[in-house]
């Protein structure tokens, strides 16, 4: 091998490297995408093989349990299910553990502990074998999603997105600063409306959580349309270079993805920063007696654990359709 080419290996897998940070995995190509696939891989199998050990052990702990035992279990079975339920909701910190330390690891161990992680996800259906517990067609599939998400670069696009909301976190407070004071007084009028609000009181949860989604479908779209309007001119601006070539689709899927979640990450900061301060200033400002008159009945709270939350219903309910409306 010439040692021109040998020299310039690292500096590839460095610009590899960049574009996955910086959110692009798509715009390498197939063949690029499909190197060291396995090491690149596994932090996600170390998270799936943590969750599916988690759910073989709580079914274990739980199987053949009648409704006496499950309210006095013994200690084996409760050690069993207790275990399993911890490595579920935990297996996003080994998943990460397993991210951080590879970067300081050479390529070959990520290699052999991908290879390995794959064959304990096959094998964990023989090892606590049971009808609620995982069969070798979930690891299977467990399998196979993990590493279509790594070549289609659906961690690096994650990862990147993560980098960027903890970023903008850092300018909220400027952003707040310009954009609040103008919604508050756009958005006033709408909260001490009473017809607003007997309208949004006769809403379900469900329907409330709908008419959210349509919000939210409705701004990816336009977002959408302004990023594709957007890279549309930025390449017919450079489009007269010597020696360009256009961009492929998933190349343009990519980069208007990265557009799209910049613009959404941005709104939903902003979303949620007026949902607080509208609940806080609902919460101070609408007394039971007030919201009762504007709604015509007393306004129903919440039960459960959120039962001694000062919060109405209808308050989260109005202060969510704000929310969407104000982003």
């Amino acid at each position: 091998m010439p040692s021109h080419a040998v020299a310039a290996e690292p500096r590839v897998h460095a610009l590899q490297n960049e574009l996955r940070q910086r959110g692009l995995p798509l715009v390498l190509g197939p063949r690029a995408r499909l190197v060291r696939l396995v090491p690149r891989s596994a932090s996600a199998l170390m998270g799936g093989s943590l969750f599916m050990l988690g759910i073989n052990l709580f079914a274990a702990g739980v199987a053949e349990m009648s409704a006496n035992d499950l309210a006095t279990p013994t200690e084996s079975k409760a050690i069993a299910a207790g275990s399993g339920l911890l490595l579920v909701l935990a297996f996003p910190v080994g998943w990460w553990l397993v991210q951080v330390l590879l970067r300081f690891l050479p390529p070959v161990v990520g290699t052999v502990l991908g290879i390995a992680l794959i064959a304990a996800i096959l094998t964990l259906p023989f090892v606590h074998p049971g009808t609620l517990g995982t069969s070798l067609l979930d690891a299977l599939v467990v399998i196979v999603v993990i590493l279509l998400a790594t070549y289609w670069g659906v961690g690096a696009v994650m990862a990147w997105a993560f980098r960027r909301a903890a970023r903008e976190l850092n300018h909220l407070g400027s952003m707040v600063g310009r954009v609040l004071p103008i919604l508050m007084l756009s958005l006033l009028f709408s909260f001490f409306n009473a017809e607003i609000c007997q309208l949004v009181a006769q809403l379900s949860m469900g329907r409330t959580w709908a008419i959210l989604g349509v919000m939210a479908a409705l701004g990816i779209a336009l977002a959408t349309l302004n990023a594709r309007d957007e890279i549309s001119q930025i390449i017919r601006t450079y489009d007269d270079r010597s020696g360009a070539r256009g961009l492929r689709f998933f190349e343009r899927v990519n980069i208007t993805a990265m557009c799209v979640l910049i613009n959404l990450i941005q709104v939903t900061l902003l979303g949620v920063v007026v949902f607080v301060f509208y609940v806080v200033f609902g919460v101070f400002s609408v007394s039971p007696v007030t919201a009762t008159q504007w709604i015509g009945s007393p306004p129903e709270s919440f039960g459960g654990v959120f039962a001694s939350l000062p919060l109405t219903k209808p308050l989260v309910q109005l202060c969510v359709v704000l929310a969407a409306s104000a982003s």
